[in-house]
């Protein structure tokens, strides 16, 4: 019996798969373990055995009797009355059959059988339940560990709850981390008996009826995971059994502790005052309060690289079973110390997702080398994100002991040029490892964004593809997930794409078809091809080359595509018939959907007129405001607060003009500031995101063909222009906008022209308007304000729903 042929048998479906099943299950020389709803074998495991040995029993039980109605026994004696006995992990039992996993590799198992028996065996964790650092078990134990942890260290510096209680369920005896090879043993076999968990929580799965379960005596199959390590952070297990259990049943898992997470943040957090020199300069003052209010390292700081430095050898030294420690900067860490960017550091010819490449990297691999001298064989371990995602060009090969993760996204896989991208920088980052370790870090977030609501979400062909790519050269995956109140958030949208991904994890070559063809069957029975067209057609609408952003004027789904939507899962009900399961599941996904059929209704612009007087001579753009064009037959308009909670601190007043015969849009923007002395203005450069560091005007328009152009101007007029509609350019899109600022003791003013020959759309009339909005932050005496001609109900601007009509009067 082989791997593959057990493999192909699994994903046939109907008579077929019963051909199939009694060739290899009910053989002439066969093992009875149920007869006539008898049970003919029973469940051995061994003495004392660990939480997931006795889920796996529980669950061989569970669903044997839940196949046939017999229930076999379980123990750690053979029961003398029973001819036949199934060995769940290994035991002295298995011993004497010469068995053994330790050839096996992670996460890897047997299933077996001989004359009277049948051995489900995996490698698996045999300790305690694992949480880091130890006895992480409670809100309560973190405050207790974190003392323990800066008196051994003898500083004050924080710790990382790398496997919390949060990711361990009491009830179950079970976590994420831990090799649980016997479970999936269980599981494989089970599938192989036909039960599937397409989905989880009630209705989610699939078991088959059968009288008599009998197997071949000659089974010898072996099974070891591609991904050695299987992530999806979708659920909270210390809250979610039911989604732990699919999360095992599905074969994932994290069988080592694997530390890549911010964590810089750990050295400095506690030490703002009494280590300043840790912390990075920005515009002439140490920025304490940056990074999510961690504040924001200076990496080219000599004693914060010693810091880290000790941090990890004490770490190894407390824990010296760990094989990981991660030096990765904390979040939102986009700007470098301007004493840094001063000294060289920075690479700025290479762009947002390269500039810090070489400052970070070069910061991990100098810690790498001192690690390497005082723990051998441990390893150093970064993300590779935002402004460090490109590879570090002034190293050649990283230490030997840098392990790199590569945070991308899969789902922008629609794009081509967002698709050759992300294979070359797989390719050039592997040209640079030199440890062999690489993981990926991937984002399946889509529906936590307000502006995809009950949008099916389907890219199956991409992740087989990047399943083949991955193969060979990543150690693993992990996906963050969306979640809901700590359990899987759409299960009924997003089951089918976790389910397999899950399996592409053990098999790269799986033949997607006749995998989707089986789910179809085995879970919408009467509706599987209106459910197949269901699925098929989503992931269509999803692959087409057009902006995610979902508009009045664009978008990659249409009025249309929801409409047939519906039409789909209504003739599915209309096939799976009344009150059964099918139509449980149906009505599930339909339901989870429902929000899209008042998307489009709400893409209506709420914001109001915004009347742009026409001009036919261009104002000098010198900033000054002064000029007729500003002051005669022209509308004002007073920004209020995003919230609408008060007036502004710092008043802001707009003007616009067309200037015709279609030539393009002119603002001017008069900005009040109480704080002029230490007003935030340090970039300098184009298109750098540094600039949403400093106060900035923000412009956001959105013409009749493309959805949406941002253009950002600071007090030094520097510029920072985008466009999000597919194939314009995004950062590469030159706005050509002209740009004049003045200032003087209580105000800074910006007079902007934008060409309408740099964008693509008609000039805005009544009928045809332009969707506007103008934003400003800026930094108040007590706290950031931000304001808008359109307020948007939210601290954040972009809400294309809340945008203004802008067109000519």
């Amino acid at each position: 019996m082989t791997v593959n042929s057990i493999c192909r048998f699994c994903i046939f479906t109907g008579a077929t798969l019963w051909l199939l099943c009694s060739s290899i299950l009910m053989a002439s020389d066969k093992i009875e373990i149920v007869k006539d709803k008898t049970p003919m074998a029973d469940i051995i495991i061994m003495e004392n055995a660990p939480g997931s040995i006795r889920l796996a029993a529980k669950e061989l039980q569970e669903y044997i009797k839940k196949i046939s109605g017999a229930e076999l026994t379980v123990g750690d004696k053979e029961n003398s009355g029973k001819k036949y006995h199934i060995y769940v992990g290994e035991s002295p039992f298995t011993k004497k059959l010469n068995f053994s996993t330790t050839d096996l590799k992670i996460d890897g198992f047997k299933i077996l059988s001989g004359n009277n028996w049948l051995i489900l065996a995996g490698r698996d964790y045999l300790g305690k339940p694992i949480f880091f650092p130890p006895g992480n078990n409670s809100r309560e134990a973190q405050k207790d560990l974190l003392k323990k942890w800066q008196n051994f260290a003898g500083e004050k510096w924080n710790f990382s709850s790398l496997v919390s209680y949060k990711f361990y369920n009491k009830e179950l005896d079970l976590g994420t981390t831990g090799e649980t090879g016997t479970l999936f043993a269980v599981y494989d076999f089970l599938e192989m008996l036909g039960v599937r968990w397409y989905m989880p929580y009630e209705d989610g799965t699939v078991v088959p009826e059968m009288k008599d379960i009998h197997i071949a005596e000659n089974l010898n199959i072996r099974k070891e995971p591609v991904f050695e390590l299987r992530d999806f952070t979708f659920i909270y297990p210390h809250e979610d059994k039911e989604g732990l259990l699919w999360y095992k049943r599905l074969k994932l898992g994290r069988p080592y502790i694997f530390w890549c997470c911010h964590s810089i943040n750990l050295v400095t957090q506690f030490q703002k005052e009494t280590h300043p020199e840790y912390f990075a300069t920005i515009n002439g003052k140490l920025d304490l309060d940056g990074c999510k209010g961690f504040g924001r390292p200076r990496l080219g700081s000599p004693e914060l690289k010693q810091a880290m430095i000790k941090y990890a050898q004490m770490f190894f030294k407390a824990y010296p079973e760990q094989q990981f420690f991660s030096v990765f900067p904390p979040d939102s860490f986009s700007m470098m110390c301007e004493k840094d960017v001063a000294a060289g550091m920075e690479t700025p010819e290479r762009g947002n997702r390269g500039k810090m490449s070489d400052y970070i990297w070069g910061f991990v691999n100098d810690v790498a080398k001192e690690i390497e001298k005082s723990n051998p064989g441990k390893y150093v371990t970064c993300g590779a994100y935002s402004g460090a995602f490109l590879p570090p060009l002034k190293i050649d090969k990283l230490n030997k002991n840098v392990s790199v993760t590569l945070c991308r996204t899969l789902i922008d896989g629609w794009n081509p040029e967002s698709l050759k991208e992300r294979k070359d920088v797989v390719e050039e980052w592997l040209k640079k490892i030199s440890s062999g370790s690489f993981y990926i870090w991937d984002y399946y977030l889509y529906h936590r964004d307000k502006d995809m609501p009950g949008v099916p979400v389907v890219f199956l062909k991409l992740m087989q593809d990047e399943a083949r790519e991955l193969a060979g050269k990543c150690k693993g995956k992990f996906i963050e997930a969306t979640r809901s109140q700590g359990k899987i958030a759409y299960p009924g949208l997003n089951h089918l794409t976790y389910y397999i991904q899950s399996k592409l994890y053990w098999d790269v070559n799986l033949d997607m078809n006749k995998l989707l063809d089986e789910y179809c069957e085995k879970f919408h029975g009467p509706a599987k091809d209106e459910m197949k067209k269901f699925f098929t057609t989503a992931e269509e609408i999803w692959m087409r080359p057009e902006a995610r952003k979902i508009s009045k004027v664009g978008g990659f789904l249409k009025k249309e595509d929801v409409k047939k939507y519906f039409e789909i899962l209504d003739a599915a009900l209309k096939k799976a018939g009344e009150n059964n399961v099918y139509a449980r599941r149906i009505s599930m996904i339909k339901k989870e959907c429902r929000p899209m059929k008042e998307f489009f209704d709400k893409l209506e612009r709420t914001g109001g007129n915004i009347k742009a007087m026409h001009i036919s001579e261009k104002p000098a753009i010198n900033g000054i405001l002064d000029e007729k064009a500003w002051n005669e037959n022209v509308i004002t308009y007073k920004m209020k607060t995003v919230d609408k909670s008060k007036q502004p601190e710092n008043e802001t007043i707009v003007k616009l003009r067309w200037l015709m015969p279609a030539r393009g849009l002119l603002i001017g923007v008069e900005c009040k500031d109480r704080n002029m002395k230490n007003i935030k203005a340090q970039n300098n450069k184009k298109d750098s995101s540094d600039i949403f560091k400093d106060d900035v005007i923000e412009i956001y328009l959105e013409t009749q063909n493309v959805s949406y152009y941002k253009i950002v101007i600071n007090p030094n007029g520097a510029v920072y222009d985008e466009c999000t509609g597919y194939g314009e350019g995004g950062l590469d899109w030159d706005s050509k906008a002209e740009v004049a600022i003045t200032r003087n003791e209580d105000s800074w003013y910006a007079e902007i022209f934008i060409p309408l020959s740099s964008m693509k759309g008609n000039v805005p009339s009544e009928a045809y308007p332009w969707g506007i909005n103008i934003c400003r932050t800026s930094s108040g005496e007590k706290e950031t304000e931000l304001s808008a001609i359109c307020p948007t109900g939210k601290k954040q601007f972009l809400d294309l729903q809340k945008m203004g009509n802008m067109f000519l009067k």
